[in-house]
């Protein structure tokens, strides 16, 4: 209730301080003193014309309106419109068809920034069941798995689910083909189940942009294949 009044009594304020200065506004100006002839001065001194009703502009009152609808229009706009405006972007923001799934997206992001990396791969796989398919929470939860728990095997398996899921877009699986590859051949050292991933990415899908990142692909494996053997 207080801050309704406070909130009418502002409007009031900013209404009123525009009315003086527009009333303000609309008188004429000061002539200032009439410049007298020497007929007049023989005549004696003529009388100064009578000021009009509401007397002649005063540019300092008008100023000093101007100062006070600045602050009583800055505290409606700072204090209940930028507020407001803000309060609709966020309804409009989270009430979108999205919500649920940046909702769990975010709580994972916040679960890997606290260190708690199990809990962000079950979020991150309750975005991927409630809502659209993404890339980025399951590429999250193969990192996870491989650079905080070490867990080669368990970011493998879920690459490989993802690459036999048709639901997937081909472009997705493509993705998905060429990050497994990567993973068999920079961590497991599987040069033989890299080279059959990417084998099957171009018998699968030949004329795709992936395709030809599988030939160069092939190429690295095999040196590093090489490369590994002469280490040996």
């Amino acid at each position: 209730m207080t801050s309704l009044i406070l909130r009418i009594c502002t409007v009031a304020l900013l209404v009123l301080f525009s009315w003086l200065a527009w009333s303000e506004k609309q008188k004429p100006e000061d002539p200032g003193r009439p410049q007298v002839g020497l007929e007049e001065r023989a005549g004696g001194d003529a009388a100064p014309p009578a000021p009009p009703p509401g007397g002649y502009r005063n540019g300092m009152a008008i100023f000093t309106y101007i100062i006070f609808i600045g602050i009583t229009g800055g505290v409606i706009v700072l204090k209940w419109v930028i507020p407001a405006l803000g309060d609709k972007v966020a309804d409009s923001f989270y009430s979108a068809p999205e919500k649920v799934e940046q909702t769990l997206t975010h709580k994972a992001m916040a679960m890997v920034a606290q260190g708690e990396y199990r809990k962000a791969i079950e979020m991150f796989e309750r975005s991927l069941a409630e809502g659209p398919k993404e890339r980025f929470p399951l590429m999250e939860m193969v990192k996870l798995y491989q650079d905080k728990l070490g867990d080669t095997e368990a970011a493998v398996n879920l690459l490989e689910g993802a690459t036999a899921d048709e639901s997937w877009g081909s472009d997705d699986r493509c993705f998905f083909m060429v990050k497994l590859a990567d993973l068999h051949a920079t961590h497991r050292f599987d040069f033989v189940k890299a080279r059959a991933v990417l084998e099957e990415l171009i018998q699968k899908f030949p004329n795709s942009n992936h395709a030809a990142n599988a030939h160069h692909k092939l190429n690295e494996i095999d040196e590093a294949e090489l490369m590994a053997r002469m280490n040996a």
